[in-house]
């Protein structure tokens, strides 16, 4: 993925024009309905097209080549929402790698990375990691790293997560404690998942007793 005449830097990305809007759907197909009083309408097909992060976007379109890694987690979409839908988000929240072109310079006798003036005046970018005052180039056996890593595929949540709190989420063989219910405030050890639902050993009374209780009732000790 690294090409040769190109070098990697981490650079800080600033607000869009629409800074309520994270991401857009590119490469998706589109149908034709009619909308109210007869209007032939556009909209996307649900299923259809790749989300990607509007920064990214932009930046491909002024031919640069960027590489955001991202992850996912299941968050609820509004405080009204009953059931958590799956969201992406980047590893490093306002960061983003951009690949810049290189030329060789006799003073310094090295590569150095050219075309900063047409980066900046895309607008989108704040800051460069600089050491000395120079943009430091991410060395490129750390940047293969992170192409094996994260490269091509995005880290994504365990399907579990889904019916648990954020950022309180466990799995089999953790502690936890009830947050809410009948059994608030006893500690209990996770034995299965099964769906929305847990099971934990509770001890009443010095006798440890099975229950199946709602995931989200649970707390990540």
């Amino acid at each position: 993925m690294i090409e040769q005449n190109t070098q990697w830097f981490a650079v800080r990305t600033g607000a869009t024009a629409n800074p309520n809007r994270a991401t857009t759907i590119t490469g998706g197909e589109y149908e034709t309905y009619t909308g109210r009083g007869g209007v032939t309408k556009h909209r996307l097909k649900k299923g259809t097209g790749r989300r990607e992060f509007v920064v990214e976007v932009l930046l491909k379109k002024q031919g640069f080549q960027v590489f955001l890694p991202t992850k996912s987690g299941w968050r609820f979409k509004s405080r009204y929402s009953k059931t958590k839908q799956e969201v992406s988000y980047p590893l490093l929240v306002g960061w983003i790698f951009v690949a810049m072109p290189t030329r060789f310079d006799p003073i310094r006798q090295e590569q150095v990375a050219y075309g900063w003036d047409r980066l900046m005046k895309t607008g989108l970018v704040l800051q460069v990691v600089c050491v000395d005052g120079r943009p430091r180039p991410v060395p490129q056996a750390r940047m293969e790293k992170l192409f094996k890593r994260w490269g091509g595929q995005q880290t994504r949540a365990p399907e579990r997560e889904r019916f648990m709190r954020t950022h309180r989420e466990f799995q089999v063989g953790d502690q936890a404690v009830v947050a809410t219910g009948s059994l608030a405030g006893f500690a209990v050890e996770v034995t299965a998942l099964r769906g929305p639902n847990a099971v934990v050993l509770l001890d009443i009374f010095g006798r440890e007793q099975e229950h199946e209780i709602p995931a989200m009732q649970l707390e990540a000790a």
